[in-house]
């Protein structure tokens, strides 16, 4: 599994605070009472803060900003776990600036053809 620096640090952090291969155990080492689903501190959090968040946001967001890195959507596809395009295409939302970008991209690149061709 392909993970950046800070997420592989987050989940080395949980394997060495938690025995067992369990990154998050029903019984943790904290003293806390397990929690039993993670949707009711979810809508918890949610209402209190004034969010409309969903876990899959995160999914969606880090396709997104994939994209607009340079990753490719076959590779982008196999990352995310997805077996088509179709699917990546969901998740991935280029914004408004990544898509003027991409425009001022192919002008400069036909100046240059142009250029080259003189």
């Amino acid at each position: 599994m392909h993970l950046t620096k800070k997420a592989r640090a987050v989940l080395g952090y949980r394997l060495d605070k938690f025995k067992g291969e369990n990154l998050f155990p029903q019984n943790d080492l904290d003293g806390e009472r397990p929690t039993g689903t993670l949707d009711k501190l979810h809508t918890q959090a949610n209402e209190s803060l004034g969010f409309k968040f969903r876990p899959y946001d995160c999914r969606h967001t880090f396709a997104t900003r994939a994209v607009e890195n340079g990753i490719d959507l076959v590779t982008l596809a196999s990352i995310l776990g997805h077996a088509s395009l179709r699917m990546v295409i969901r998740y991935a939302h280029p914004s408004e600036t990544h898509k003027a970008d991409a425009i001022k991209q192919m002008e400069t690149a036909r100046i240059n053809a142009r250029a080259k061709a003189v």
